[in-house]
């Protein structure tokens, strides 16, 4: 049975929105009553280092005289093989140092002029921040999605495209997409000044626990061929699992001239690359940053963090899981006889199921002890402790999650185990001693005395680097209360050279076209298809 069957007929599907591929809402030079919106690239600006330009006769030997394979998905080229050592070769052949990408033209010389009638003119704004989609907005009567929008306008004027292999640190060195084995690491996925605090999270999450997935998506030549030639590619699975690769150039959005100020997804590491580089991935197939960002469109095809990680690992499973939405029944599938200490449990038990094998975003609802309101965490783990207190030697139980917000600052301070809690003191550390006894993933801060997350197998065991990071812990109950959406990803497994990052319940078939929202119960027969394989 496949999950695309649980989901058509199930009565535990809350809500079944359409998702339509944002990129083909409108054409580049579309005109529409009220506004005019042009982009044209001015003749030999292509380079800003002068390297010559990159024609579209050079983006076709790419293609290997047509004899390499491609499709077409959303008005993009996506190719069968990576393209890198084909790039690569044609620099070296051709003399042409540095790869453009006319697909998503965000080079200099990219320039746009956008008019509405009787609305104003904006002219020269940077290119690859708002789309002619976006645009339409600005024709609406108002609201939160045109405020926005208006915002991106604005800003735009303030954002440059610069090239990442162009540019040096003040120690002379240059940037890296990896610069260093712990590179992949939850703290190392900062949000910026876009609104997609759920895309940062989801993406925080995969490089807690499969940091091997994030750096076998891109291409294996990626590093070298940024450094030689200015390109990298993006391996996606297309619906029904087709493993394709998406060709990109080196221009990075930057704020002020300067490389390390991103606007966007960053590192805490500035010459860490490969979280802004995966999120240009997006903004590509998107058409744009304003396409991103969490107060634009619900529909929009990769807006949606599930969808987005979804494409990157090819898994079956992309949805939110809502608590209190009718998800817990007796054995008589009657709701009424079910206590809210029921439902807790089994939000509890369902939750834990998916400890290790699913990417996790809590959608927090309430702005109460440092939590941010509509705001999203990863949700790193969940587990049961059992303890004895060292004061009175009893028995005690605490059921445990870790979560980290986006901005890497702003922790739980609430008294169930959030920082600065006195139950850490009661339980005369018995926790944070299991804790740091039982797993792995967990370290001692040096400087202040309290546990938060060691960072993927690879980093450095220093704790002076987790101070202040964003991640806390909290009790469940209170979780439960705070955080009545889940974003749910799976199910996941290591992957290596290039296979597939699902486990063998990895789609074949189609993706759905729909972002699902779905209670415990239906989350719960999802789970069990995945477990046991019964497809």
């Amino acid at each position: 049975m496949a999950v695309l069957d649980i989901l058509s007929r199930h009565e535990g599907v809350i809500e079944a929105i359409p998702l339509v591929p944002h990129r083909c809402a409108a054409t580049i030079d579309g005109r529409r009553e009220g506004l005019v919106f042009d982009v044209e690239v001015e003749s030999g600006r292509e380079d800003d280092d002068g390297d010559g330009s990159w024609t579209e006769c050079d983006a076709a030997n790419i293609l290997g005289g047509g004899c390499a394979l491609y499709e077409e998905y959303l008005g993009l080229k996506l190719h069968d093989e990576d393209p890198l050592p084909r790039v690569m070769r044609h620099c070296a052949e051709s003399g042409r140092k540095r790869f453009v990408d006319r697909e998503f033209p965000v080079f200099p010389g990219t320039v746009i002029s956008l008019a509405v009638g009787g609305g104003g003119e904006y002219t020269h704004l940077r290119p690859g921040i708002i789309t002619p989609s976006n645009c339409e907005d600005f024709t609406s009567c108002g609201g939160k999605r045109a405020r926005r929008v208006s915002h991106f306008a604005s800003r735009a004027t303030e954002w440059v495209w610069k090239r990442a292999s162009s540019m040096m640190d003040d120690d002379g060195r240059g940037y890296e997409i990896f610069s260093s084995p712990g590179s992949i690491d939850p703290r190392n996925v900062l949000q910026g000044k876009v609104g997609n605090c759920g895309f940062c999270s989801i993406f925080a999450s995969v490089a807690a626990c499969w940091p091997e997935n994030i750096r076998d998506a891109f291409g294996k030549d990626s590093e070298e061929c940024m450094r030689t030639c200015g390109a990298y590619s993006i391996r996606v699975y297309l619906p029904g699992g087709r493993r394709r690769y998406l060709l990109l150039d080196d221009y990075l959005l930057c704020a002020n001239e300067d490389i390390d100020d991103s606007p966007s997804l960053h590192s805490s590491i500035s010459r860490d690359l490969w979280i802004r580089m995966l999120e240009k991935a997006y903004v590509k197939l998107q058409g744009s940053y304003a396409s991103l960002d969490g107060y634009y469109k619900l529909n929009s095809l990769y807006r949606h963090p599930a969808r987005a990680l979804q494409l990157l690992t090819g898994v079956p499973v992309a949805l939110e899981l809502h608590f209190g939405e009718g998800g817990c029944y007796d054995d008589n599938n009657n709701r009424d006889n079910v206590s809210r200490d029921d439902e807790v449990d089994e939000a509890y038990e369902t939750l834990l199921e998916t400890q290790g094998s699913y990417a996790r975003v809590a959608h927090c609802r309430r702005n109460i002890d440092g939590l941010d309101s509509n705001h999203g965490y990863s949700l790193l783990w969940i587990e049961p402790f059992y303890f004895r207190t060292k004061k009175t030697g009893k028995a005690a139980s605490s059921r445990l999650v870790c979560l980290r917000n986006p901005h890497g600052r702003g922790p739980y301070t609430g008294r169930d185990f959030g920082v600065g809690s006195s139950l850490w003191h009661e339980a005369e550390s018995a926790v944070a001693r299991r804790l740091l006894i039982e797993n792995d993933c967990f370290i001692r801060c040096d400087s202040t005395g309290r546990v938060t997350w060691r960072g993927s197998a690879n980093h450095s065991n220093d704790a002076s680097i987790a101070c202040e990071d964003g991640i806390f812990f909290m009790g469940f109950a209170s979780f439960y209360r705070y955080f009545p959406i889940v974003t749910l990803v799976g199910p996941l497994t290591p992957c290596h050279d290039g296979h597939s990052c699902g486990t063998d319940c990895s789609s074949s078939e189609d993706l759905p076209d729909c972002m699902y929202s779905v209670n415990l119960s239906c989350m719960k027969e999802i789970l069990a298809v995945c477990r046991h394989g019964l497809r």
